[in-house]
């Protein structure tokens, strides 16, 4: 038995995945042994190793300092019509290979380890998946010789250019995932309390900068998914940090008002359409929406089905893409390459919980489970 006091018992709830949702998982997984020994195996994977840091990258970061997280801007290529390759030119949607040379990957593994522990074991009880949690976390964000800078100064960053871009913030959206690890994760010996405290001062000056610094402040008034996904994430570290009041005035001075330029009165993203990943950017704008959506009834504000200035809702939207994500009728705007199944799959899970869908069908993945980064196919 453990110690440490149950952390999950003091209301309100405002987790996306809260207590019900364990409840639901564990009740759907025990009934279905070939998902949960899935579960199993990816949990067990993680249990070895020395965990992941920024500090393990092998290129030198811009700043000169290791602790500092780098990220190349992922679709900007090298200029094949000057000596020296600069200015590098956008190539819109056709990854450039040498990003995986710096530490976004490193983070998405990071973010996908810590979900799939804390999921098995919210599931499965065994409290091995929560201390190896403890220790990644300890390792990323707190241990001195590991730990990152809190911020992301150098995402996504050009080369030529001094410092990283404003839209490298959008990399921190796997963030939102691990925040529900972290306020879903049981205390143990590698995560007591006194460490969750420490994590919270290091959120604390992430925050700070997120609303401070002229990159993500320039991010915030973004048009498309980049600005969404800044309202996620200042809502999720707002709600970790039990500023209610905070979250709540962003959805409603900020969220609300960026309806009415993000939905045509259909429901069409013409941001995201515009892309050359149309369908795929649209349903990752959607997917933010729908993260908020459930953020906002937890505080007493509905996003959901709220109209724009034009009557758009994102009930609207969801609807319009509906036919052309489950091959009912052919996209007609622009898409290069498919869409990634659990990323359609996360959507529905997601809508499904503002407004039960049975016609979803959806399947025993656990792709449905929020806190959880999919192990890429």
């Amino acid at each position: 038995m453990s110690s440490y006091p149950n952390q999950f018992q003091n209301p309100p709830d405002t987790r996306v995945c809260d207590e019900s949702l364990w409840e639901e998982f564990r009740t759907r997984l025990n009934r279905n042994e070939a998902r949960l020994d899935e579960l199993v195996r990816q949990a067990d994977a993680y249990l070895e190793g020395p965990g992941f840091s920024v500090t393990d990258k092998t290129v030198p970061p811009l700043s000169g300092n290791r602790h500092d997280y780098v990220s190349l801007s992922v679709y900007d290529w090298p200029n094949p019509d000057t000596p020296d390759g600069l200015p590098w030119i956008h190539r819109d949607g056709v990854l450039n290979p040498e990003m995986r040379q710096y530490d976004a990957p490193r983070l998405v593994n990071f973010c996908r380890a810590v979900g799939t522990l804390t999921a098995a074991a919210r599931i499965t009880g065994e409290r091995n998946y929560a201390k190896r949690a403890g220790f990644l976390l300890k390792r990323w964000f707190l241990d001195p010789e590991t730990a990152m800078t809190p911020h992301l100064h150098y995402a996504q960053f050009v080369p030529g250019v001094e410092s990283g871009s404003s839209w490298g913030l959008i990399d921190a959206h796997y963030l939102c995932r691990l925040l529900e690890s972290v306020r879903s994760l049981e205390f143990n010996e590698n995560w007591p309390p006194a460490e969750r405290t420490a994590f919270d001062g290091w959120i604390t000056q992430y925050f700070l900068w997120l609303i401070g610094n002229p990159l993500p402040v320039k991010e915030e008034g973004a048009p498309t998914n980049h600005g969404t996904w800044y309202d996620v994430q200042f809502v999720s570290i707002a709600l970790l940090l039990g500023r209610e009041n905070l979250a709540r005035r962003q959805l409603r001075e900020k969220s609300i008002p960026r309806l009415s330029v993000q939905l045509l009165q259909d429901g069409r993203q013409p941001f995201e359409l515009s892309r050359t990943r149309s369908l795929t950017y649209s349903v990752f704008n959607l997917t933010a929406w729908a993260w908020l959506s459930l953020y906002a009834r937890k505080l007493g504000v509905e996003l959901w089905t709220t109209p724009s200035d034009d009557d758009g809702t994102l009930e609207k939207a969801f609807q319009l893409l509906l036919p052309f994500l489950t091959g009912k009728e052919k996209w007609i705007y622009t898409q290069i390459g498919p869409v990634n199944r659990w990323e359609t799959e996360r959507l529905f899970a997601l809508v499904n919980r503002l407004k039960p869908m049975p016609e979803l069908e959806l399947p025993p993945s656990l792709s449905l489970i929020p806190c959880m980064v999919p192990e890429e196919k």
